[in-house]
């Protein structure tokens, strides 16, 4: 059943009918207020004000439980992968890494990654951009639930974790490997806890 588009401006009504799909707009209102919307949060003025009710009394109670487990799930997972990458570069040893891995020490962490480098690697162009290496995982951070310790260890497990070409990491983003490596994973467990 049709209905006819709600957007009202300066007394007209659209003209349009449409079949609702969870909204009283028009696809062609609907994709214009989208636009506006999109424009409007990459405004100044939108970040100001952000920034002003998220110091509010009022922003500060609107965060959610939901909202404050998220940040600290990613807080782990930026820690993580944080320490990793400074390991490898030399410049620290991390206690949280080994807390939460299945890694032994840092020195085992950089010889695993060594000894998964394509040729051409080496510890001078490890980092972000062309011709450089980064840690790879076969099954991305993004599948694991890093509120589960079980999780977390297995996406930072040496079966899981290799060093790989930036480029194609970056390609590869949250896709999962093919069937025969989740297979070989799944045997291996270190596919997330919530797949079984």
């Amino acid at each position: 059943m049709e209905v006819q588009c709600a957007e009202e401006t300066r007394g007209y009504r659209c003209q349009r009918w449409f079949v609702p799909n969870g909204s009283t707009r028009c696809p062609y209102h609907r994709e214009i207020k989208r636009a506006a919307c999109e424009r409007f949060r990459g405004s100044e003025k939108f970040k100001r004000s952000k920034k002003k009710y998220c110091q509010s009394t009022h922003g500060k109670a609107q965060m959610s439980k939901e909202q404050a487990i998220r940040y600290a799930r990613g807080k782990i997972a930026y820690r993580l992968t944080t320490e990793m990458g400074n390991v490898l570069a030399g410049r620290r040893n991390y206690t949280c890494m080994i807390t939460h891995t299945s890694f032994e020490s840092t020195e085992e962490f950089r010889e695993h990654i060594s000894s998964t480098w394509a040729e051409g690697m080496n510890w001078s162009n490890f980092g972000q951009g062309a011709d450089k290496w980064s840690v790879g995982h076969k099954i991305p951070k993004s599948k694991y639930d890093f509120d589960n310790p079980e999780d977390v260890r297995r996406c930072w497990s040496k079966q899981n974790v290799a060093a790989q070409w930036w480029a194609d990491n970056k390609a590869q983003s949250s896709s999962l490997p093919s069937q025969a490596v989740l297979d070989g994973l799944k045997l291996a467990a270190v596919d997330p806890v919530g797949w079984a």
